[in-house]
């Protein structure tokens, strides 16, 4: 396996498991802090719709839209 191989495996993972974190529910504020950081370091925008991106399916656009859906649950539960 070579670096780079080593380096997606480890960013799918992260991604994976804070996934698995916000879906389960169990997600506290400061772990959606931090799948929010993990998104901007990586040059994610939660706007989904202004992606054409063939790896939609890959874990870290999957926790984006997860991050959204849980923005938009907080922004209706606040209105």
């Amino acid at each position: 396996m070579t670096r780079d191989d080593k380096l997606i495996e480890l960013n799918d993972r992260l991604a994976e498991a804070l996934l698995q974190l916000i879906t389960s529910g169990e997600a506290k504020a400061a772990d959606l802090n931090v799948a929010r950081q993990y998104l901007k370091d990586n040059n994610l925008s939660v706007l989904l719709g202004s992606y054409e991106d063939p790896e939609k399916d890959s874990p870290i656009f999957k926790l984006a839209d997860e991050i959204q859906k849980e923005l938009d649950d907080f922004d209706q539960q606040s209105a």
